[in-house]
This record gives C-alpha cells, sequence and structure tokens, in this order.
C-alpha cells in the first residue's frame, strides 16, 4: 500500500504509463506496416525512435495534468485515436 503522503500519485502514474505505453506501440505497429517511404528497415527504425519519442512526449503530458480524469483523458485518447487506424488493413496502399 502506498503511502499517505503520497496521494494519488502511484495510481496516477500507473494509469498514464499504460495509455502511453499502450499507444506508442500502436503508434510503432503503424508506422511500421504503414509508413510510406523506404524499404522494410526505414519503417521499422521510423516506428521505434518516433514510437519512443512519442511515448516520452504522451507521459510527460499525461503526468502534467492536474487531476486523475485528465491523466485518463490524456493518455488513452490516443487510443481511440490510433485504434481505427490498426485495424484498418490497408485498403488503399
Amino acid at each position: 500500500m502506498a503511502a499517505p503522503a503520497l496521494g494519488s500519485w502511484p495510481l496516477r502514474i500507473c494509469l498514464a504509463l499504460a495509455g502511453s505505453v499502450l499507444s506508442s506501440v500502436q503508434l510503432a505497429v503503424l508506422l511500421a506496416r504503414h509508413y510510406p517511404w523506404g524499404g522494410g528497415l526505414e519503417r521499422l527504425y521510423a516506428g521505434v525512435f518516433l514510437g519512443l519519442g512519442f511515448l516520452v512526449t504522451v507521459l510527460l503530458w499525461s503526468l502534467l495534468a492536474p487531476d486523475r480524469k485528465r491523466v485518463v483523458y490524456r493518455s488513452s485518447v490516443w487510443l481511440l485515436l490510433f485504434t481505427p487506424w490498426l485495424l484498418w488493413d490497408g485498403a488503399w496502399a
């Protein structure tokens, strides 16, 4: 159990980590599958490095939220954005 002095921070950190990691993995998979330029290795590098940068950015943005509700919103809104694109099989490609 967390110390009382920490308040809701352990929960906020877990929520921010879960949402940002899942979102960055989705972005990495999207870039590796649908990145328009280069061969497979360039798409893999783009997915890994841009996904890592996205992870750090979303995690920081989520942890700077003033309350838990906004932490959940900031970290998981990207899941709602990337999931339809991930399910799309590239019909126009």
